[in-house]
Formats: structure tokens, sequence, C-alpha cells
């Protein structure tokens, strides 16, 4: 029952006749604004991010998308009287094993520079939007429009090859299907939820 425009640098999105694809790189300067005159949308999700720990580490343009992008976006989205929904991560949260589940107004304690690249785009987010965006904090897995990305697709791919699967003893998260993300989240907007919200599975 949503109409959906699909932007991306890259990846062009087909097999749905819903969905209308478009060019959109977040390098550009000015481009948020440009997309949302384009498209003039009732809702923005920014679900753009550089997760790579090591690009984070080193700035530049995991920088641009992970906290400068999503306040541009914000801003333009305000200006346009457009709602935006920002995705952001429980990689916020320092967790510990049997550290009860983080609640939405507990002190984020990011441990890396993606989490805190994302903490501060959570924080631009709702300042640009003078708190009315909806900022969703979690962990989700599914699978991606590029085959051979993706932990579901990595999984997959070495369970198939007979291959051990090895991983971490000290990682604590509730990952969500993104199909169930992605009716939790039209839930949480056809309620006119904003703020910081925990979706997890």
């Amino acid at each position: 029952g949503h109409r959906v425009c699909a932007a991306s640098r890259t990846q062009r999105f087909t097999g749905s006749t819903s969905i209308r694809s478009m060019r959109c790189d977040v390098s550009e300067a000015g481009i948020a604004g440009t997309l949302l005159r384009e498209v003039n949308p009732a809702w923005v999700i920014n679900c753009a991010a550089v997760t790579s720990v090591d690009a984070c580490e080193s700035g530049g343009p995991a920088e641009r998308v992970n906290a400068d992008w999503p306040r541009e976006l914000a801003a333009a989205a305000a200006s346009a009287g457009t709602r935006c929904v920002h995705i952001s991560t429980d990689s916020v949260f320092a967790r510990q094993p049997g550290q009860h589940e983080p609640r939405e107004h507990d002190p984020r304690h990011p441990l890396n520079a993606y989490a805190r690249q994302k903490a501060r785009a959570e924080d631009a987010v709702l300042e640009a939007s003078n708190g009315e965006a909806l900022v969703i904090r979690t962990n989700f897995f599914g699978w991606s429009p590029v085959p051979e990305r993706g932990l579901a697709a990595w999984a997959l791919r070495e369970l198939r090859n007979r291959r051990r699967i090895r991983g971490f003893a000290d990682v604590f998260f509730n990952p969500l299907y993104t199909g169930d993300a992605v009716d939790l989240l039209i839930g949480l907007l056809d309620a006119d939820v904003e703020g910081v919200v925990h979706v997890l599975g």
C-alpha cells in the first residue's frame, strides 16, 4: 500500500513495479534537497551506512556517510515538511554478558569509530528535526540486493561449502529479520512515533 523510491549510489532495484529506483550519491553537496524536491516523499528513511570497522577508523567517506549525511538529510527533510527516519545501530552501546537490554534513554557508550559516528548522527538528526524524527536503533539481517554481501549470505555460503563458521564469544545482540523490520517500521510511521526507539528480534 506504499509507493517506494529506492535511492542508491550504485545499486538499481529491479523486480518490483511498485519500487522506483534512482541514483543518489550522498557525497554530492546539496543532494539531500535535490532528492526531496524530486520525489516529494511523505517519509524519507536513511539506510545509508559504512559498516566496515576499518573504513570507519580511517574517517573520510565513512565519516561523511555515517555522521554528516544524516544531519544534512534531516535538515532538508525538516525544511520540506517530510518525516525523517534514521536507521541507527545497537553498537552505540557496549553490552557486557548478563547486562540488561539497553533502553532508549540509557547512556550510550560507543567503543569504536563506527559506533561514535552513528551516535553523532543520532544527535544531529534529532536536533535538525527538533526531535520530530524517528531514530531506530537495531541490528538486522537479511538478503542484500548484492548477492555476495551480508552476514546471512556469508553464513549460508560457508555452510554450503561445509566450512566451519567461527564467531565471537563476547558479542551479544538480538538481530531482526529485515522483512519484520519493514512491517515494524511502517507501523511506527503510521502511528506517528518520533524520537529514539529500539527495534529488535
